[in-house]
């Protein structure tokens, strides 16, 4: 019963476009050098702030107070953690509660980009002092290809890359990325149906990379940077500042009136779940509720409520399907339980 619905969860997911993070985004890993107590808080708080910027979208989530505090208190967030070690040396691997990360980032206000994410399109001359190059879908094995692929996946942000076939070869040279001649670029980028594109080079010089960039929304630019140092830090440059732009544009504060996540206790299988859902749907301020996570005995759902926690509460007054839970939610959470 429980693969019965965790498969009804995903087929929802995809149904609803629903804006949930993926499992992952709550999952790091962080290198230690030895199990003591000490340093494993240490590691716990360096893993918890990875999370927190993915989860986000942006590295502003650690300006809050409250964000910084969590992260020497980060222990109780875990989930789940354990050591890995290899060749490289021994890692701390950590997973983080997602209602926990969540519930923080509400409380502290963080404005948030939503997930599922928007692709940005990399567009990406390379010059390494060997040759010039275009970087294209086709460059999996290229260093720089697996450096940008790296960071883009700790900080959550979907990249995707020209198939550099003749159609595009034919719209965009070499020489527009390094000159900044960026209506090509654009015209070539009309085929992707990408809503941001990132347009950069980057070159080895004698004793450090650079890099130049530029991001375009809905074909307008928005701004543009340089980075410099060694190839991982001057992609990161690159790469962070565009985060952090496009989770301001796309930016939603998760605990502002009108988005709750409301966990719904005693769900014990497939027809409780479609009960549920059924009768949430159902309540007049809802205008929306999606799937989020789910537990041995509860379902957690991203619900959009006009009036916000107070308006569901009115709401959900003597409904005959789903009751509060008054002790127990936090104050981003309402806790409900499934009548029978």
């Amino acid at each position: 019963m429980r693969i019965l619905l965790t498969s009804l969860l995903l087929i929802l997911a995809v149904a609803h476009a629903e804006a949930r993070a993926p499992a992952a985004v709550y999952e790091v890993e962080v290198p230690v050098r030895s199990q003591a107590a000490g340093e494993r808080d240490q590691a716990l708080g360096a893993a918890l702030s990875k999370v927190l910027v993915k989860v986000a979208g942006t590295r502003a989530v650690l300006d809050h107070e409250q964000a910084r505090a969590a992260l020497g208190q980060a222990g109780r967030l875990v989930q789940q953690y354990r050591y890995l070690a290899d060749d490289e040396g021994q890692r701390l691997w950590v997973r983080f509660d997602t209602a926990a990360v969540e519930g923080l980032l509400s409380r502290a206000q963080v404005v948030s980009w939503p997930f599922p994410r928007n692709a940005t399109l990399v567009w990406l001359a390379v010059d390494d002092g060997r040759e010039r190059m275009l970087l294209g879908a086709a460059d999996l094995d290229h260093e720089t290809r697996q450096v940008l692929e790296a960071r883009a996946q700790e900080r959550a942000l979907p990249l995707m890359f020209p198939l550099m076939d003749l159609t595009d070869q034919g719209r965009v040279r070499l020489g527009d990325l390094w000159g900044g001649f960026h209506e090509p670029v654009l015209e070539a980028s009309e085929r992707y149906d990408a809503a941001s594109v990132l347009s950069g080079r980057v070159s080895r010089g004698a004793r450090e990379w650079s890099g130049r960039w530029q991001l375009f929304q809905g074909g307008e630019a928005v701004a543009g940077w340089e980075s410099s140092g060694s190839l991982q830090d001057t992609l990161a440059g690159g790469l962070d500042h565009a985060g952090d732009l496009l989770a301001r544009h796309y930016g939603e504060n998760i605990g502002q009136e009108g988005v709750l996540y409301v966990r719904v206790r005693d769900v014990r299988g497939l027809q409780d779940y479609r009960r549920a859902m059924e009768a949430l749907e159902r309540v007049g301020p809802v205008s929306l509720a999606q799937p989020q996570t789910l537990g041995a005995d509860h379902v957690v759902f991203r619900v959009d409520a006009r009036g916000g926690r107070a308006g569901l509460g009115r709401a959900l007054r003597g409904n005959a399907a789903l009751a509060a839970v008054e002790s127990e939610g936090a104050d981003d959470e309402v806790v409900l339980r499934l009548v029978r």
